[in-house]
Order: C-alpha cells, then sequence, then structure tokens
C-alpha cells in the first residue's frame, strides 16, 4: 500500500521537483543576419593571389553565418570590369555564398572594363549581365531591393571614373523618390554607394575631382531630410577607403548613420582582408546591430587607430 501511494504521489514529486530547477534561457538567434563586403577587387590573373584571399573570404561567410538574408558587394567588385573577372566572381558566389539576395554596387574600378584601354560602354553591359544574374533589373547601375527588415537603394557610377563616381540628374532624381518612399515603410532604409560622402566617414575627395560636388551635397541633403521623417534608421554604406579605423561608423544622429567598410580582398598585402560589417536584426527589436568581422580568420575585429 505504501509502495502503491509512492507510485502515485511519484509525478507530481517529480514535477514539483522540475519546476524549481533553473530554466536554461532560450538562445536567441538573428531573425535577419546581413553580410556588408566592399572592393573585392575579383582579378583573374593567376599569377596574384586575391583569389586564394576571395576564396577564403567568401568560403568563411558560409561557414561563420551559414545562409544570410543579403550579401551586399558595395563596388569595386572587380578590378578592372572585365569578363574573366565577373566570370570569376560568379563562380565564387555560386560555389560559396549561400544568400537570399546578392547586391552588387557598380564602383570606379567596375567603370573601366580595361585600365590600359578603358571603355564604360563594355563595362556597363557586363555589370548589367551580373544584375540580371541575381535577379535585378539590368537597366539601370541602380536599383531598388525590399525584405521584410530592410529597404536597400543602391547607388551606382554611370560614367568611367578613374577614382570617383559619375551620378546623373536622373539617378538623383530616382533616388529623391525611392528615399522617400523608402522611410515610410516599417523596415530600416540601407543605402549603398562605393564613395563615402565628402564629409563623412573621413571624407573622399574623387567628388570633388569628378565634378560631382554637388551630386554629393544632394545625396547628404536628401538623407538627413528622409532621417527627419523616419521612424527607422536609414543607414549609408560605402567602401572605396580601404580602412578599418574608428571613421568606419560615423551616426550624426539616431536615425542616420554612415558605415563605411574595409576592403573585402585586396591582396596579401592589405591590413583587412576578409573585413566585412555584418547587419542583424535580433527577435522582438527594430534596431539594427552593425559590427565587423574577419571572415579569414573567423573573429570579430572592431575599427581602430591605425
Amino acid at each position: 500500500m505504501k509502495k502503491r501511494t509512492f507510485l502515485h504521489a511519484a509525478p507530481t514529486v517529480l514535477g514539483a521537483c522540475i519546476r524549481t530547477l533553473p530554466r536554461p534561457k532560450p538562445l536567441r538567434f538573428p531573425a535577419y543576419t546581413a553580410v556588408l563586403a566592399a572592393d573585392l577587387h575579383t582579378d583573374a590573373d593567376p599569377w596574384r593571389d586575391r583569389t586564394d584571399v576571395l576564396r577564403l573570404a567568401l568560403s568563411g561567410v558560409t561557414r561563420t553565418l551559414g545562409e544570410v538574408d543579403a550579401f551586399v558587394m558595395a563596388g569595386d567588385i572587380t578590378n578592372c570590369g572585365d569578363e574573366r573577372e565577373y566570370r570569376l566572381l560568379w563562380t565564387l558566389l555560386r560555389r560559396y555564398i549561400r544568400a537570399k539576395a546578392v547586391l552588387p554596387a557598380m564602383g570606379n574600378h567596375d567603370s573601366w572594363h580595361h585600365s590600359d584601354h578603358p571603355n564604360h560602354e563594355i563595362a556597363r553591359r557586363l555589370f548589367a549581365d551580373l544584375l540580371k544574374d541575381c535577379g535585378h533589373d539590368p537597366a539601370h547601375p541602380y536599383y531598388r531591393y525590399s525584405d521584410r527588415h530592410c529597404t536597400y537603394l543602391v547607388l551606382g557610377t554611370e560614367g568611367l571614373a578613374h577614382n570617383g563616381t559619375r551620378i546623373s540628374p536622373a539617378q538623383l532624381e530616382w533616388f529623391s523618390r525611392e528615399l522617400l518612399k523608402a522611410v515610410k515603410l516599417d523596415r530600416t532604409t540601407v543605402v549603398v554607394n562605393h564613395q563615402p560622402l565628402a564629409d563623412r566617414n573621413g571624407g573622399d575627395e574623387s567628388w570633388e575631382e569628378e565634378g560631382q560636388t554637388e551630386a554629393g551635397r544632394r545625396i547628404e541633403t536628401l538623407l538627413a531630410e528622409a532621417a527627419d521623417a523616419a521612424a527607422h534608421p536609414v543607414v549609408f554604406v560605402s567602401g572605396h577607403r580601404h580602412q578599418l579605423s574608428p571613421k568606419c561608423v560615423e551616426r550624426a544622429s539616431d536615425r542616420l548613420w554612415f558605415i563605411n567598410l574595409p576592403s573585402f580582398e585586396y591582396g596579401g598585402g592589405e591590413k583587412h582582408p576578409g573585413t566585412a560589417a555584418i547587419l542583424r536584426f535580433m527577435p522582438e527589436d527594430d534596431t539594427p546591430r552593425i559590427s565587423f568581422y574577419d571572415f579569414i580568420r573567423l573573429r570579430p575585429v572592431e575599427p581602430r587607430e591605425e
């Protein structure tokens, strides 16, 4: 009788014990992850080590994060805008990157086609082919992409540019319209342009060199106005400077951020190959979190004075 009583009571006793044990904290996986990379400088020259560096960096993204929501390439994705470089880049992306969206931007190196005999028309057609392969409208080197957490507005150079960018009045008008529409949505707006603005992230004099001073000022004005009207942050992402310093992260206000990316790949002699930014949203949190990560050495890194 006592034995039977104990057996009947056992579930109640065990239940009380389980309830008193400390419950493990649930793991908080990101609700959204994007990788922001710049200056891949894909080079099909077999005598350089850039391909091996790029292969390590791209494979490190998948080893570290698995599938990501977006893989952004903020300009200078090739070294000369050559067909062989695009072919190699597309092969490496297909082999190593698992992303729901690949978002390339056209930088000054991509505008050449060949550094000895530049031809922007050929370079433009090759970039358009990449846009089409990535599922974007190839009509212009600028476009919009939206998902559940971000609206991306990708700007691109529209002419041969030695060290800067060429942004037409038509592109500025498109950007003005799309930016106003984007900030009205319940999500973060990410603007991608290869060059940082002249007065942000340490500056870039190439806007003046290429006769684009007014275009740069117009972009910054539009960003400030949009951020004032936005409920979520507006993030301007650039590359070009190949540095990882405290100037890489600049917050003009709570809703306007400027992120300048180091070189993702530029040969073994550079200081930061494999380094990119990770943009994350955590569950039940609509504020983006941005950190820097070395995808070759597989470790987080912090911007610092060099």
